[in-house]
């Protein structure tokens, strides 16, 4: 949005009307898309897309990491961003429909339960 607007500033026929209707259509599919997505699970989840499982007590799915096109050493910084530095700490590690990883080590996960 941000972009429409700066070209029809900084464009020399200033054109306003174009970034009027550019930004109002951008924010009417994002209220169409929300409506739709909160009324309709499926809709939901091919929208925003879900969580997929990285790692379950210590061992990596190597097919979500291949189908999210991750590398290891992105993992692994993603866990040391999160305080772990070892796969073999880790409860659970879940990449979500943002592309953040978020981790439960084994410890907190075995308070959670």
């Amino acid at each position: 949005m941000s972009e429409a607007i700066q070209n029809a500033l900084i464009d020399d026929e200033k054109s306003i009307s174009g970034a009027y209707i550019t930004v109002t259509t951008m924010m009417l599919l994002n209220v169409i898309l929300n409506k739709i997505s909160f009324h309709s699970k499926k809709a939901e989840s091919i929208i925003q897309g879900k969580a997929k499982l990285l790692i379950k007590n210590g061992f990596i799915d190597k097919k979500v990491m291949q189908q999210e096109t991750m590398t290891d050493e992105e993992l692994l910084q993603a866990l040391r961003h999160q305080g772990v530095l070892k796969v073999e700490d880790v409860g659970i590690a879940m990449i979500e429909p943002n592309g953040e990883i978020t981790v439960v080590k084994k410890v907190d996960a075995g308070a959670l339960q």
